[in-house]
């Protein structure tokens, strides 16, 4: 039963994009090299490839300006939920706040870029949990995937046991403060990371727009 359910989660989340799994990692480093956004090594515009340790960019203001054109100021929670929500950065300072510190960035290929500085913001578990999840029948939830979507088109998936059912969950932050500071123009104003992962880089989402409730039937 695990098995089966393992094939049909995969291939619905493969057909959130309708690419294969080969090609999927192709077309969103095209995607987002395009935008100078966020890529497949995680690199940015002003940015080295060896990051410094505390992942702070070079100063570049041509691609500052670019970033400007990405920035969200909004996030809306849709889909499958009783309770549709808009949310700015004042609403999720209202949730119980979740930071993290130093956490280690790596690219879907395995290298390393560097560590994040300390990072404020809200559970997604928390953010949901006030959405309400739309399941009457007794297995719904577990039939349910969470799409989160940034403004130049990224696309991370996670599934209800996820955020529900497992320690991960208490490592995917939306996350509005850097250090203190508003995130800046090259991931926010609201962005999202998965600090459990293994691979921390591929389900780090910048200029986070949207997450939407998707039931699979």
């Amino acid at each position: 039963m695990r098995i089966a359910s393992f094939v049909i989660l995969t291939a619905i989340l493969l057909g959130v994009s309708g690419l294969s799994a080969a090609e999927q990692p192709k077309q969103a480093a095209l995607s987002h090299t395009k935008h100078g956004a966020q890529t497949a090594d995680h690199c940015i515009p002003g940015e080295t490839n060896s990051a410094p340790p505390a992942m702070t960019p070079i100063p570049n203001a041509e691609a500052d300006k670019q970033f400007a054109q990405l920035v969200t100021e909004v996030i809306t929670v849709t889909g499958v939920v009783k309770h549709p929500l808009v949310l700015r950065v004042d609403d999720l300072k209202k949730f119980p706040v979740k930071t993290t510190k130093g956490l280690q960035m790596t690219c879907l290929d395995g290298a390393s870029k560097g560590r994040m500085p300390m990072l404020r913001g809200a559970l997604l578990r928390d953010i949901l949990t006030k959405a309400e999840l739309d399941a009457p029948g007794h297995n719904d939830v577990k039939r349910m995937i969470i799409v989160a979507t940034a403004s130049d088109g990224y696309k991370v998936v996670f599934s209800w046991a996820e955020v529900f059912n497992s320690s991960q969950a208490d490592g995917m932050i939306v996350y509005y403060e850097k250090n203190g500071q508003p995130i800046g123009n090259d991931e926010g104003r609201i962005a999202m990371v998965s600090t459990k992962d293994i691979k921390t880089g591929p389900r780090h989402v910048k200029w986070l727009k949207t997450i939407e409730v998707k039931r699979i039937d």
